[in-house]
């Protein structure tokens, strides 16, 4: 959200990809810890499980320097002067008006729309497909064998023939695979469709 947030408007949409693309980026590195050459033996598993601490201390060294999204403080704070500083910040530059005047009529639009109960969406035949769609994908997506790959891999693959000590590494061409198509396919979708992902599309 907040990448999404301080990121131009022309690449908002794409930055919006990045959170299915860093769940396959953790899973990746998951499986190359767990190689056998690194922590993948029985007595190692606690610095397996230790090694998820890294990137939480590194981020909790890192997020006092940040600065305070521009758009969250200009909609929600209505501070322009430190939204201004933000962005300025950001951008590298002084002069942001445009980028100010951007989140103005942003949040301009905001306040001409209202929340609807999930009963009134239902009740739209102009969004009714559009969420039934979603709920079906997201539904499949459940049942595409996705999670069956991730937590039963090496019994999947001991059962087809392999021999254990090449599983880990066929493991580890899944998990790659996988994080190039999520990447790949990010990149597609912000070519070919240019979507723009607003701050509240990201925080829902």
């Amino acid at each position: 959200m907040y990448l999404g947030e301080i990121s131009p408007q022309q690449i908002r949409g794409f930055i919006g990809q990045f959170h299915s693309i860093f769940i396959c980026l953790g899973v990746f590195s998951g499986q190359v810890l767990g190689l056998p050459e690194i922590f993948g033996q029985e007595s190692r598993w606690n610095f397996l499980f230790g090694f998820l601490a890294v990137p939480a201390m590194l981020q909790l060294c890192v997020l006092p320097f940040l600065p305070e999204s521009p758009r969250f403080l200009l909609m929600e704070r209505r501070d322009e002067a430190r939204a201004e500083r933000a962005f300025q910040v950001f951008l590298g530059r002084t002069d942001v008006s445009r980028e100010l005047e951007e989140v103005h009529a942003e949040s301009r639009a905001q306040s001409t729309q209202r929340s609807v109960a999930t009963l009134d969406l239902l009740r739209k035949r102009a969004v009714r497909w559009q969420l039934i769609t979603v709920v079906v994908v997201m539904s499949c997506y459940q049942l595409c064998g996705l999670n069956a790959i991730w937590y039963y891999t090496n019994g999947i693959f001991e059962d087809a023939g392999f021999t254990k000590s090449l599983i880990p590494y066929i493991t580890l061409s899944t998990g790659g695979i996988e994080t190039l198509a999520a990447i790949i396919s990010a990149r597609y979708t912000h070519t070919h469709t240019h979507t723009h992902t607003c701050s509240v599309c990201l925080m829902h």
